[in-house]
Order: structure tokens, then sequence, then C-alpha cells
């Protein structure tokens, strides 16, 4: 937790910093080694890493400008591999288990890496309050059984199994209050990647493989690699900026006239209280930007090696993918021109989110002779999903006292772009030779679904207008009324 505040009289500026990595190899593996006559043989690998961080900054400067600013760079890189490589496994009694795996439980809360980071900027002059949140996951599960001899009486399983969580939240919050010209922008941005290589020097990726290898079991052989990663993302900014200009005042005076008898003639004139000649300019922007990632490869593949099985031969390379991205902006304007100079508002609110998904999959038997099994399925599914809401609102509000102008500009937009470019194969190639006692399927499958949401709302209120009486004076009622206001 990184939180930073600054307060003063004057301008206050408050600004956090905070940097998060965790990097690590988790690794079981049997290697150049002779097993005889165990009941079973299981070598696994398991990794539970999750990153939790918070990034705060408030800066509240009373007479003035503010600014709050926070931000937030996390980063998971972590290594899982199992395997046998260069061994001999003979008369295993049951069932050999080879198995990598990366997942995200947590007795809190589940995410690989959850992380919120918020600016809040306050003041009585110009305000801004932004966030950056960049959260990267870039993780590789591997498992293998490679230029070994396994020979056993039960299923040989080789299994990888990764899931890759993001759960970030990013806002940027400004207010100001002034009784001059000010602006307020609030801004957030918000940067998640699940696969891609960024300074670390990480492959990233879900591989289950068999590798020029001789396996002979009662049982079976499945090499099965899964892949589960999920973004799920929320990103606002807000600003609001009240101007109160132009005021000014004047004091009347009265004469008194009579004579020397006592008797009082005359006229008074009351004290009044005028408006000068100022106006005033209020801008507000409140922008959020979310960009959304994911890009990995999985596979599961038999390369160049020997199976006789009792049981079926089982290949399968999955992806389940998703990306929830929530954007939204708010911006309010609120300028008070008291005297003829008149009054401008600008309230701008925009939302962005960009999410892409760009993995490949790949089920392969390549270069195998597969001399018995009951039966052979070589499959790569994917499944897609991207979920995105984004909303804008603006609302620009003028009011003059006098005869000035009053104008504004609100503007409100959402702009939503959803990538999805996948690879799926799933190949039985180069010279495999396939005898099964029942169904060979070779299926590659993909499915992808994607919901857009997308609203703005844009508001100008900004013929709010106030006319003097002849005589040039105040009155209570014009007062109270510019202060309803």
């Amino acid at each position: 937790v990184s939180v930073s505040a600054g307060a003063t009289k004057d301008s206050a500026y408050a600004f956090t910093i905070s940097v998060n990595i965790v990097l690590g190899t988790t690794a079981a593996t049997i290697s150049g080694a002779t097993i005889d006559g165990p009941t079973r043989v299981e070598v696994k690998a398991s990794d539970e890493s999750n990153l939790q961080a918070i990034a705060g900054a408030l800066g509240l400067g009373l007479d003035g400008n503010g600014l709050g600013g926070a931000l937030g760079w996390n980063q998971v890189g972590i290594t899982t591999t199992a395997g046998i490589i260069d061994a001999t496994l003979t008369n295993v009694a049951g069932t050999v288990d080879v198995i990598a795996e990366s997942t995200e439980a947590d007795s809190l809360m589940d995410g690989t890496i959850l992380a919120a980071s918020i600016g809040a900027a306050g003041s009585s002059g110009s305000s801004v309050g932004g966030a950056l949140s960049i959260n990267i996951v870039t993780s590789a599960v591997s498992t293998e059984i490679t230029r070994s001899t396994v020979t056993a009486g039960g299923l040989v399983t080789v299994t990888a199994t990764d899931q890759s969580t993001i759960r970030a939240l990013a806002g940027g919050v400004a207010f100001s209050y002034t009784s001059a010209s000010s602006a307020s922008i609030g801004a957030a941005i918000a940067v998640n990647i699940i696969g891609e290589t960024l300074i670390l020097d990480i492959v990233p990726g879900v591989s289950a493989t068999v590798d020029t290898s001789t396996i002979d079991t009662d049982g079976g052989l499945e090499v099965l690699a899964t892949s589960e990663q999920t973004i799920d993302s929320l990103t606002l900014g807000f600003a609001a900026t009240v101007s109160n200009s132009g005021s000014g005042s004047g004091t009347g005076t009265g004469t008194d006239t009579g004579t020397s008898s006592g008797t009082d003639s005359g006229t008074d004139t009351p004290d009044t209280t005028g408006y000068g000649s100022g106006g005033s300019f209020s801008f507000t922007g409140a922008g959020s930007v979310s960009v959304n990632s994911i890009s990995r490869p999985t596979s599961a593949e038999v390369r160049a090696s020997t199976l006789t099985l009792g049981g079926p031969l089982v290949v399968k390379a999955t992806d389940a993918s998703d990306i929830f991205a929530d954007v939204g902006a708010a911006a309010l304007a609120i300028s008070i021109g008291r005297g003829s100079g008149g009054s401008t508002t600008a309230a701008v609110g925009v939302a962005v989110a960009v999410n892409s998904i760009s993995n490949s999959l790949l089920a392969s038997l390549d270069d195998t002779d597969v001399i018995e099994s009951s039966s052979v399925e070589v499959r790569a599914s994917s499944a897609t999903r991207i979920e995105a809401l984004g909303l804008a609102g603006s609302a620009s509000v003028g009011a003059d006292k006098g005869t000035s102008f009053s104008g504004g500009l609100a503007f409100a937009g959402v702009v939503i772009v959803n990538i999805v470019d996948n690879t799926v194969e799933a190949l039985v190639t180069n010279s495999s030779d396939v005898v099964s006692e029942g169904a060979v399927l070779v299926e590659a499958s993909e499915a992808q679904t994607a919901y857009t949401i997308t609203d703005d709302i844009r508001d100008d209120l900004t013929d709010l207008s106030f006319t003097e009486p002849d005589d040039g004076d105040t009155t209570p009622a014009d007062e109270e009324a510019l202060d309803l206001a």
C-alpha cells in the first residue's frame, strides 16, 4: 500500500509511485535417472503467487492549485516446469503423472494481480487528479516427457495448467471551487496485459509435450495444456469546477436637511451592493482510457515418439480468455458571472476502451507411431469473451448577473474497440502411423462472444441570466435569485 497526501493553504501537490514485481521459478524434474518398480510416480510443480497493491494520492490546495497523481506498476513473471528428461521408468504399477500448474487461490481475493490506483485533487484554483495503472502477467507453465522411456500399468498424464487474472481499478478525481476562472481535469489510464514479454526475459505460454520418447502402458496417455486468463478492469475519471467571479461592491449616500427649529426633512439612500464587470470561465475535462490485451500460446504435442497404449490417447489444448472492461467519465462545469463580463463554460467527458485477444492454440500428433490404442483424440478448443461497458457524461452551466453573455459547450464521447485474432489448430502430421480400436477424432473449434454497451450524456445549460433594475442597484430579490442559481 502506497499513499501520499498534501494539504496547504496555498497550492498542494501529492504524487505516489508504486512498483511491485514478483519473479520466480518453480521446477520439479526427474532427469538422467533410472527408476524401477514403484507403485506410482508423480512429478509436480505448483505456483500460487499473488500480488495485491494500492496506490493513492490526494492534493488539497485551499488558496491555490491542487495536484494528485498515482502511478502503479505491477508485474508477475513466474516460470513453472515439471518434467521427466533423459530418464527410464520401468515396471511402474500404477499411474505416472507429470503436472505443472499456476493458480491464483487466495483466502481473501482471487487474482494473480489485484491493483488499485487513485489520484484525487481539490482546490480553490485549478485541480488535476490522475492515475496510471500498469499491470502485467508474464508467466510460463510447461510439462514434458523428453528422451525417456516409461513403462506403466496405469494412466500416464502430462498436464500443464495456468490461471492468470488481473483485477484493476484506476480512478482520477478533481474538484475546484474558485472566485476566478479555473479548470479541473480528472483522468485515469489503465493498461492490463497477460502474455506479452515486457522487460522480463520470459517466453510466456502453456505447453505439455511428449518428445522423442517411448511409452508403453496398460492405461492411456493424456497430454493436456489448459490456459485460463481473465482481465477485469474498471477505469473512472471525474471532474467538477464551480467558478463564481465578477463580484464587486458600491456604497450609496444620503443627505439630511432641516431648520433650526428641529424639523428634519430630506431623503436617505440606502447602501447598495453592486457587481463589477468581471466575467468567468470554467473548463472541466474528465477522461478514462483502458487498454487490455491477452496474447499467449497454448500447445499440447506428441512428437517423434512411439506409443503402445491399452487405453485412449488424448492430446488436447484448451484456452478460455475473458476481458471485462468498464470505462466511465463525467465532467461538470458551472460558471457564475456577476457583472457585464459574461460567463463561459466547457465540459468534456471521454471514455475509451481498447480490448484485444490474440492467442494461438495447437494440438498436434507429429511424426509419431501409435502402435496400439483404444481411441485417439486430438483437439484444440478456444472460447473467447469480451464484455465492454462505456459511459460518458458532461454538463455545462453558465449563469450571469446583468446584461452579459452566457455561453457553454458540453461534449461527451465513448470509443470502444474490440479485437479478436486467434489461431486454433489440431493436426496429425509428418507420417504419423496411428492404430486405434475406436474412433479417431481431430478437431479444432473456436467460440467468440463480444458484448459492447455505450452511452453518452451531454447537457448545456447556459441560458440563465438576471436583469438589473433601471437604477442599476441590486435588490434583495435579485440577490436571492442569484444565490439560488
